[in-house]
């Protein structure tokens, strides 16, 4: 692989790296403040809404400047917000509502982040190694996000909380940094004075996805595999507490657990890529929609966890075979 991906991958390895870890602390953090399910879902939805609110606009922004200046800025800028929320956590003037609105910040930036840095792939691989490009970006976000940042989150979480959020900030720093060493990954940026507005532009977008068979396909579908996966994923600490009795630490070994899975599906999609993509990527769906209904009449944690497992590996041989071919 080229040096451009290589600092890209770096990149998204370390801010994962702090995504993991708060992935299961702010879940724990809004549990802390309510036993209000409704409210503790609220974050996650919060999130989703955030993150789709920033998303086209995010989209429209990654063609008319810098995609690679725009995951610095943004990377700094999630490190700050991360860092008044250790300080607010220092004081001890955390409330639901001030979590709920720097979840939603950190939402929407990473919205725009993950629209430019998607952007950022094919110029830095040939385009024949862009499923193995994916397969190591997914599943390095997956080790470092998903096991090495959840297991240090969980553990965190019962000694320091704001040393959790402490990493999460510093990681964003750091991934900021690694990008702006990064100057092969720029792009030229469009330069149209006489281009219309970002609401129309928006729509011009839109219009020429729905004509394009194929992308509006595979945009349809994951779109609502996408809020079906936030229906369990919103409620997923609960289900992991209450349900299967799990600790914080169980929690975090759940999380660990269940992310073999997803990191053997990336690993195993550069070679589907040869079968007939429709063929496999309904297969893929099918079983991560038949381990996903097991967990409704499971109560063990060990079944619950190779089922999430087996979900993950569907979902992320999913997630590199679509973005590759979308790319």
């Amino acid at each position: 692989m080229r040096r451009e991906f290589n600092l890209l991958w770096a990149a998204t390895g370390v801010s994962n790296l702090g995504d993991g870890v708060r992935a299961v602390v702010m879940p724990l953090l809004a549990a802390s403040l309510t036993s209000n399910p409704l409210l503790i879902a609220m974050v996650a939805v919060v999130e989703r809404i955030a993150w789709l609110a920033a998303a086209l606009p995010g989209g429209d922004l990654a063609d008319r400047v810098d995609r690679r200046m725009v995951r610095v800025v943004l990377d700094v800028v999630r490190g700050a917000v991360v860092a008044v929320l250790v300080l607010l956590l220092a004081v001890d003037q955390l409330s639901l509502a001030l979590l709920v609105a720097i979840a939603a910040i950190l939402a929407a930036a990473e919205s725009v982040v993950d629209s430019s840095s998607m952007a950022i792939i094919p110029a830095t691989v040939d385009q024949s190694d862009l499923e193995r490009a994916g397969s190591r970006l997914m599943g390095t976000e997956l080790v470092v996000g998903s096991m090495l940042g959840p297991a240090l989150g969980g553990l965190l979480f019962g000694v320091a909380v704001t040393a959790a959020f402490g990493i999460n900030a510093v990681t964003f720093f750091a991934a900021a940094l690694v990008m702006a060493l990064n100057p092969g990954a720029s792009n030229r940026p469009v330069r149209d004075p006489g281009s219309p507005g970002i609401p129309q532009r928006v729509r011009e977008g839109m219009a020429w996805l729905l004509r394009t068979g194929e992308l509006r396909a595979l945009a349809l579908v994951s779109t609502a595999l996408g809020a079906a996966s936030m229906v369990w994923t919103a409620v997923f600490v609960l289900y992991a507490t209450d349900t299967l009795g799990l600790s914080a630490l169980g929690f975090s070994v759940l999380a660990i657990v269940a992310s073999l899975g997803g990191v053997a599906g990336s690993l195993i999609a550069p070679a589907l890529a040869k079968l007939p993509l429709r063929w496999t990527l309904f297969g893929a769906v099918m079983i991560s929609a038949a381990a996903l209904g097991g967990l409704a009449v499971t109560r063990s944690p060990w079944v619950a966890a190779v089922l999430v497992a087996v979900s993950n590996g569907g979902v992320l041989v999913w997630n590199v075979l679509t973005v590759a071919q979308r790319q």
